[in-house]
């Protein structure tokens, strides 16, 4: 790994020593002073694309730079060392290569920023870092410049410079303040002129008074990364700044230096001959000395105390005194920092107050957090970013090597502007801290509009500013300007799957932000508690090295700091109860729907002592305060043109894991379920592509990820068409759409209200009912639907069935009791090592019904358990009604498909809408093919079970018949001619995954072929043949070769019965022998055995057809069946040699460059 590292090490020296040093009057030029001392931080993400997969490595470096000598002519001699360097590959931390810590270069520049001469301890850098290097400097124009001005540089390849081919585009945009620095805003277009593609598009503020680039930012495309030649195409995104000292001392302008001619690559610098450093001395140090004591001296003379320089401005007392004046075009903000403030830990939350309608910027989206600490170091202020992530007791030695290995990221700097009388309270500007991308909006407002958008300073304001007790709050009116992304690329591609800006004009992106600052609480009370596997909880993990111990990982929960407030009373209320508030944007038909879904938690509090744990309150019409301020708990509803989802957000103090604050937020279109199907639902095909995200690990995973809502409207949508179609025909439940949308708003509340108190999803709780007990309302009402409201659940299927039960979940499960328990219980102990015989006690109880926990991790994979919106103690069952209730909800479509008055797309919405449900049911049984069943239980609970078991063979057999059966059968499909005379294309708009078109037959027969395409897929091959081997009855096994038999028998019948065989069913029968064949002439990843059988049932199937042929009537069936011989007798007779190399693909390893796995 270290090969490929390596050439990074030394990349923050190449962007630093080649970045631009200019500097604004009239001309634009780099000066500096020998001695002087500057640190720069470098953030890289890189993406790499090979052997078909991604990955990522991220860089954080720190350089240090310190100017050697200028020479009377300007050259500026200089140094560069590598102070921290840490890599991580896609997330996993890397050994730091010990030459990058050792390696020195040194540099000269011309004043306009040209290369002279470079000395390097390194190797010969790679063409990609010397593009990189090239992509972030300016060399500066011979001519003086002003906003909108433009030029051009040409590299040419010199190995003495390291430069290689390229020319670089700059383009001045305009002069502004950024951390109280003058700054030069340039953009720059870089394209390489060798045969690689490397370009890049690289913003830089440049410090005006000494033309060093403070910080720069670059898009890079077309990058190489690993072995020259044979490596992989990388993308990605860098960030430099500088966070310490300047090239020029405080308040020195530094002497006006002409602009220098190009110099020839052969020429030697002055600063290279030798000197006569005594002769100099006088003229380079006497004078300044006298200067700078006296430029000190009347320093002191004119400090003014923090009085004086905030006399007109307004006073804010809080947590942070704050100072503020708003004048024409200018506001200016101030805080004062008292001195046992600093090193105290801080939280910042960013949230979304006024946004836009997608998923990412919804108002009252988090938008990031920080934890931080201020540091003083001479006349500034630090901004700290402690990695906390890496701890030790402080009292042991081991800490200081902790503290050494993983270092604190520093991203602010602020001048101390003045002080009080004492000395002991410093004043910093923070006018643009908080409209600043110091919580990285920008990349998320790119995202989430899907285009390219910058900060907009100009157009960026505050809206408020406000101080309390016990945090600051402050809101920001952003403005990002910009555009859409062209082509559409990866931010297009988010901002469809995010349901779209809908912006009134893409060239202007408007969001308003609330930032509010807290002190980080710590010793309040609140005693962490240990994360135990067993049992769901969301926590804060960190390594803690104080003792040496096989698992050095500290895990706590994520929960609310609840006390009972007398703690000898059976049941108590708490010392503070969770409170929320009801927006008072949410409709007033739906608010006591929500306001039950929250206070349902109520009981399970209830049953471990705690009475009115949670409390609800309603926002008043006038509130004088924010639904994004996080002093509030609020549940919030926004509107969007076509999104749909619920969310739960909640902030926690990620070294206790004790749950600060939260929100939930609902998308109005909640509401909308019996009226609306978006165009992800009506496509018949999405289940499969959505199967393969999940199981091929395509989809990020995110445990904090909830998709309940957005996944259970179709599942709505559909249970209130069959409702309205089905019920009238048997003694079903029967309820109005209004209470049929109260009742799911009421279960998605509950639901999101368990990821508030800190639960994870429970995908196995769907089990905790048989089909029969679900028909019994009264049964129900009590104990739910499922074990537990963290479940993704559908609408009751068993409510069509039986007259007086329930369509959706009305109450929390037995889980949702256990897993407060184990939470909230008090224990009366001291500490949290001390509770956990007591926690073991209850976490060991996960074998009981009801009880057993799976989440997010293996969910929708190898396990048919563990799968999101099934129902039922045997989820076959339900999937078998689902296909029937299906079946016959088909044939009742036509007689309600349009109404009168409609167009005939409506029929055509419910149609293709309704066929999803065979995808779904399809995709769900393939699971139990091959299906292993895994468990949490650790050895020694009760009733443990095996971790990991085949799902038995009569299950695997019963669901691969429901496929023959419902997909593969003669009769599958056979719906009525008549039905697809109704079909019609939309009428308001092309596009959507329906074409206009509708061919009916392309999708039916691309479901029964992605079915088997998952049958016959190589891992579903691999894990049959594995638990064939597993299981010790073989006898009653589930077997491969049962599997091809019976598939082949259901798909082939025709051959043994004579019929002529219809269109859809000549595609599915071309789409099984695909299958075989593609085992045997090409690469495939297919088990041995596979194989084997794949050539055993071609032969059989080539004697069927050769004696079935002579006997065809029609012409379709005798092409089809000569085809088919063709087809097998090829690849029956496909030639391969034996003894042939291996054809081998390269690792990614080697793909990177590092050589052999």
């Amino acid at each position: 790994m270290q090969k490929a590292i390596r050439p990074f090490a030394g990349l923050l020296l190449v962007v630093i020593l080649l970045s631009a040093y200019a500097q604004e009057k009239v001309q634009l030029v780099y000066r500096a002073k020998a001695g002087q001392t500057m640190r720069y931080r470098l953030n890289a993400n890189i993406t790499v694309e090979a052997a078909g997969r991604t990955f990522t490595m991220e860089i954080t470096s720190v350089a240090v730079q310190k100017i050697l000598e200028v020479t009377p002519e300007g050259n500026i001699k200089q140094e560069q060392t590598t102070e921290s360097y840490e890599v991580t590959f896609n997330g996993n931390k890397t050994p730091t290569p010990e030459e990058a810590l050792k390696e020195r270069t040194v540099t000269v520049i011309k004043p306009n920023g040209e290369p002279i001469s470079r000395e390097s301890e390194r190797e010969q850098e790679d063409s990609s870092s010397a593009h990189i290097g090239q992509a972030f400097s300016v060399i500066f124009p011979a001519n003086p410049v002003g906003a909108g001005d433009k030029w051009s540089y040409t590299f040419k390849e010199d190995s003495k410079l390291g430069t290689v081919p390229g020319t670089v585009e700059y383009t001045l945009k305009g002069f502004e303040q950024w951390k109280g620095i003058r700054v030069a805003r340039i953009e720059s277009n870089y394209t390489a002129k060798d045969d690689t593609n490397f370009s890049a598009t690289t913003e830089l503020l440049v410090e005006v008074r000494t033309g060093d680039t403070v910080y720069a930012s670059a898009q890079i495309e077309g990058m190489s990364f690993g072995a020259p030649g044979g490596g992989a195409t990388a993308k990605a995104r860098f960030e430099v700044e500088r966070i310490e000292g300047s090239p020029l001392p405080e308040g020195e302008e530094g002497k006006p230096t002409q602009p220098q001619p190009t110099a020839k690559p052969e020429a030697k610098p002055a600063e290279q001959q030798p000197t006569d450093k005594k002769a100099e001395q006088p003229e380079k140090t006497e004078q300044p000395e006298k200067a700078e004591k006296s430029d000190k001296s009347e320093q002191k003379k004119k400090e003014k105390t923090i009085d004086e320089v905030v006399k007109e401005f307004e006073k804010l007392e809080g947590l942070f005194t704050l100072y503020r004046k708003k004048e024409a075009g200018k506001d200016t903000l101030y805080m004062a920092i008292r001195e046992d403030q600093l090193e105290k830990l801080y939280f910042l939350q960013a949230t979304v107050s006024e946004g836009i309608p997608t998923f990412f910027l919804a108002a009252g989206t988090p938008i990031n957090d920080l934890v931080f600490k201020f540091v003083r170091r001479d006349e500034q202020i630090l901004l700290v970013v402690p990695n906390i992530r890496f701890q030790a007791d402080p009292h042991k030695p081991i800490a200081r090597s902790v503290r050494r290995s993983f270092a604190d990221a520093y991203l602010e700097a602020f001048k101390i502007e003045a002080k009080d009388k004492e000395g002991k309270t410093f004043l910093i500007d923070v006018s643009n801290f908080f409209r600043s991308d110091v919580m990285q909006i920008q990349q998320l407002a790119s995202a989430a509009a899907g285009g390219s958008y910058t900060i907009d300073r100009e157009k960026t304001a505050y809206l408020a500013v406000k101080a309390f007790p016990n945090n600051i709050f402050v809101q920001t009116a952003y403005h990002f300007a910009g555009g859409p992304q062209r082509g559409g690329g990866l931010m297009g591609l988010i901002a469809g799957l995010a349901g779209g800006a809908e912006l009134a004009d893409p060239r202007s992106l408007p969001l308003t932000v609330n930032y509010n600052l807290w002190e980080l609480p710590t010793n309040n009370g609140y005693r962490p508690r240990l994360f135990d596997p067993r049992v769901g909880y969301f926590y804060t993990e960190f390594t803690d090295f104080t003792t040496d111990q096989p698992e050095q990982e500290k895990r706590y929960i994520l929960r609310w700091h609840l006390e009972k407030a007398d703690p000898n009373a059976p049941l108590s209320p708490p010392k503070e109860p969770i409170v929320f508030w009801l927006d008072n944007a949410i409709p007033e038909e739906y608010r006591d729907a929500i306001r039950e879904g929250i206070l349902e938690w109520n009981k399970a509090f209830e049953k471990v002592g705690i009475k009115d744990a949670i409390v609800v309150k309603q926002m008043p019409d006038d509130a004088d305060w924010d639904h994004a301020d996080m002093r509030y708990n609020v549940i919030r509803w926004v509107s969007s043109p076509n999104n749909g989802y619920a969310v739960a957000l909640f902030r926690a103090n990620p070294l206790t894991g004790q749950i600060l604050n939260a929100s939930i937020t609902v998308d109005g279109n909640m509401a909308r379920i019996t009226r609306i199907i978006y165009q992800r639902s009506i496509d018949p095909l999405a289940a499969f592509r959505e199967a393969e995200a999940w199981e091929k690990g395509l989809v990020p995973f995110d445990p904090r990820v909830c998709t309940l809502a957005e996944g259970s409207m179709f599942r709505a949508w559909t249970g209130y068409l069959m409702m309205e179609l089905l019920a009238p025909r048997r003694n079903a439940t029967r309820t109005t759409e209004d209470q049929f949308v109260k009742d799911y708003l009421r279960s998605v509340v509950m639901h999101e209200m368990g990821h508030i108190l800190g639960l994870r999803h429970n995908f196995a709780a769907s089990r905790y009912h048989s089909l029969d007990e679900l028909a019994n309302g009264e049964l129900v009402r009590k104990q739910g639907t499922v074990a537990s409201v963290m479940e993704y659940d559908p609408f009751n299927q068993m409510a069509l069935h039986a007259p007086n039960t329930v369509y959706w979940n009305p109450t929390i499960g037995p889980y949702d009791y256990w897993a407060i328990e184990y939470g909230y219980k008090e224990f009366g102990v001291p500490t949290p090592e001390a509770e956990k015989p007591s926690l073991n006690e209850i976490a060991r109880r996960n074998t009981e019904p009801g009880l057993a926990f799976e989440t997010d991790e293996y969910a929708d994979r190898f396990d048919p358990y563990v799968t999101r919106f099934d129902l039922g103690r045997d989820p076959i069952d339900y999937w078998e009604l689902l296909l029937k209730d299906t079946n016959e909800l088909l044939r009742a479509l036509p007689n309600r498909f349009p109404r009168p008055g409609e167009s005939y797309y409506e029929f055509t919405r419910v149609f293709f809408g309704t066929l999803a449900n065979y995808s779904t049911t399809a995709v769900q049984l393939t699971r139990f093919i091959g299906g292993l069943q895994i468990r949490r239980n650790f050895r020694g609970d009760p009733n443990a079970q095996p971790p990991l078991q085949p799902v038995d063979s009569a299950t695997q057999r019963r669901a691969l018949h429901l496929l023959v059966q419902y997909l593969f059968s003669e009769g599958a499909f056979n719906l009525p001619k008549s039905y697809y005379d109704k079909l019609a294309p939309n009428p308001a708009r092309g596009g959507g995954p329906i074409p206009p078109d509708a061919p009916v037959r392309d999708f039916i027969s691309n479901i029964q072929r992605l079915t088997l395409t998952r049958l016959f897929a190589p891992d579903t091959l691999r894990r049959v043949v594995n638990n064939e081997f597993k299981l010790g009855n073989t006898k009653n096994a589930f077997t491969l070769a049962e599997m091809f038999r019976t598939l082949q028998d259901a798909i082939w019948s025709e051959a043994n019965t004579g019929k002529p065989v219809n269109a859809l069913r000549r595609l599915l029968q071309r789409a099984h022998l695909e299958q075989l064949t593609d085992m045997l002439v090409k690469s495939s990843a297919a088990p041995d055995d596979a194989k084997m059988l794949a050539r055993y049932h071609l032969r059989r199937l080539h004697a069927q057809l050769k004696q079935a042929l002579p006997k065809v009537q029609d012409d379709y069936t005798r092409a089809h069946y000569s085809e088919a011989i063709d087809t097998i007798e090829k690849a029956l007779n496909a030639q391969y040699m034996l003894g042939m190399p291996e054809v081998r693909l390269p690792s990614l390893m080697e793909l990177l460059g590092l050589g052999r796995e």
